[in-house]
């Protein structure tokens, strides 16, 4: 017959077995709760990102980086890529990835992998392009360049246009997909093309005749851009030069405004343009009603590039001088006060007209010497005082002794 237990025993090994219940009990209501904080955090990032809410994301990004669940949050949010396709290029997508780092840049290269399909993958490249610049990451530059080898033309375009953004040291793979992408029957995709070899600045110098090409492009777009795009890529010689020059007649004010913009940014360079940016001049005197504003603008850019050129050339001062004094174009004499600085002694010729300009701001301030000092501020902020404090700066570096002589006066009468 066996003999019973003690109950104190029995006591002893209830109370222990109670005790580790207890424990596990606590231990996995911890657990829970932590992870459902966990959850709560990734969720409310998810939520924030899809609702474009800046402010939101970023308070949701602080939880989660609280929370240490940096590693379950890029998951959640590279599935939006094919859930909610609108916020690859919503900026809080990608302000969430930056601040996710590394892990981020990791689950995105796994997006670019052939397995997956054609459109997560050129939206992966795309939030590479964005968040990757600035990190050293080997695997973005291998997926990236297997990429500019697939069947798919959309993968090979995203993947160059991601490699122009991230790694330009890339230029001999990358440049041949966009130079072949500009022959492309869709006029956005040369643009993005065009725009994409210009970020390879003089790397991109094998590509020059294709961007001298889409000078000609029949949408004016893409001929606005590769104006933009020819400085950083191409040197200076002939060829460029005369195509910016062609340009300046383009039918597009805006093309002709940016080939005078791209012949400015060459300097000297460009002198030999400066012939037909005085017959260009010539053609925008008299604008029409629906395109005044345009012509005018474009036409300051013609003036700024003389300046910019530096040429003192006896019709180029001319042309200066008859810009400032036609006064129903008030952003170009602006532009040509600015011209007649940056040409210094040599615009001697211009020093009548500036000291007209001066003088008669004077005169304007004189009649206005009891203003508020609100409605004179605003005075001063107006084109015309614009263009008097130009024109005594230009006089200041044209003829110094002129300049001191109109201070003094200026002084004398103030007295």
């Amino acid at each position: 017959m066996s003999q019973s237990k003690p109950s104190s025993w029995i006591n002893t090994r209830d109370i222990f077995v109670v005790a580790c219940l207890v424990i596990v009990a606590i231990g996995l209501l911890i657990y829970l709760t932590g992870h459902n904080t966990q959850s709560q955090a990734v969720e409310e990032l998810v939520q924030a990102v899809e609702s474009f809410n800046v402010p939101e994301t970023e308070k949701a990004l602080k939880k989660v980086k609280l929370n240490e669940v940096t590693e379950l949050a890029v998951p959640r949010l590279i599935e939006l890529l094919d859930s909610n396709p609108k916020t690859v290029y919503a900026p809080t997508l990608s302000l969430a990835f930056t601040e996710l780092g590394s892990d981020s840049i990791s689950g995105l290269v796994e997006k670019v992998q052939p397995m997956e399909e054609a459109k997560t993958r050129t939206q992966a490249m795309y939030m590479l392009s964005k968040i990757a610049p600035g990190h050293e990451n080997q695997q973005v530059a291998q997926a990236l360049i297997q990429a500019l080898n697939d069947e798919d033309k959309n993968v090979r375009f995203s993947a160059a246009q991601a490699i122009a953004h991230i790694d330009t040291t890339k230029a001999a793979e990358t440049l041949p997909i966009l130079a072949e992408l500009l022959k492309d029957p869709s006029g956005s995709i040369r643009a993005e093309s065009i725009y994409h070899i210009g970020l390879f600045g003089k790397r991109a110098e094998a590509v020059l005749p294709e961007v001298l090409l889409a000078l000609k492009d029949p949408v004016a777009t893409v001929r606005v851009i590769a104006a933009k795009s020819i400085c950083k890529v191409g040197t200076p010689d002939k060829r460029v030069i005369d195509a910016l020059s062609e340009m300046l007649f383009d039918e597009s004010l805006n093309c002709q405004s940016e080939a005078a913009l791209a012949l400015g940014q060459l300097g000297s360079q460009s002198e030999p343009a400066v012939p037909a940016i005085l017959d260009a001049l010539k053609l925008l005197k008299n604008p029409d009603r629906h395109s005044k504003r345009q012509q005018e603008l474009t036409r300051s850019s013609m003036v700024n590039a003389l300046g910019a050129i530096g040429s003192a050339k006896p019709e180029v001062i001319q042309t200066l001088i008859d810009t400032l004094n036609e006064k129903k174009y008030g952003i170009s004499r602006v532009a040509a006060a600015t011209s007649l600085k940056n040409l210094g002694p040599k615009a001697i010729k211009a020093v009548p007209v500036l000291v007209k300009i001066i003088d008669e701001s004077k005169e304007e301030l004189k009649g206005h010497s009891e203003i508020s000092p609100a409605a004179k501020l605003q005075m001063e902020l107006q084109l015309d005082h614009r263009l008097s404090s130009e024109a005594a700066i230009a006089l200041r570096e044209i003829d110094l002794e002129t300049f001191e002589r109109v201070c003094d006066e200026s002084s004398s009468e103030a007295q």
